[in-house]
């Protein structure tokens, strides 16, 4: 997991020109190299931001047979009775749900 403080800090020093000393991606051999760290680790730490719906098992409401779904972040249940829940946000813990 990357260090959120480490890439917030890389992206203030890329952000000002002609301010890089202190950069905590300075060091590679070639800025674009330092770029790219910096990106790949900012974009793993969005996507830990993210969660996803996963089966959790059959539920019957009045006899008819619905899928219930887990939140991955919080555990929060949904039941749809065709194909994964269609939400852009988790209604408990309101992360933006991966598709």
């Amino acid at each position: 997991m990357p260090d959120r403080v480490k890439v917030i800090r890389g992206l203030e020093c890329c952000n000002a020109p002609n301010r890089h000393e202190g950069c905590p991606y300075d060091g590679a051999a070639h800025y674009n190299i330092c770029t790219h760290h910096l990106l790949t680790d900012a974009i793993a730490l969005l996507k830990e931001q993210e969660t996803e719906y996963k089966p959790d098992g059959p539920d019957f409401i009045d006899g008819r047979m619905f899928t219930r779904w887990k939140c991955t972040s919080c555990q929060y249940f949904v039941c749809t009775e065709k194909g994964p829940p269609d939400m852009k946000y988790c209604p408990n813990c309101g992360r933006k749900v991966k598709r």
